[in-house]
């Protein structure tokens, strides 16, 4: 339940982040998506 309003708050955040990383570090993206990743599983 916390953990999807979680997502719901957390997701748009790093996609705007994300977006903003890929021109200066795109690696910087991955490694939170590869986080967000280990985190929840």
């Amino acid at each position: 339940m916390s953990l999807m309003l979680t997502i719901s708050k957390v997701g748009p955040a790093i996609n705007f982040l994300a977006q903003d990383q890929i021109r200066c570090h795109h690696s910087v993206a991955v490694h939170w998506l590869l986080f967000l990743c280990l985190f929840f599983y």
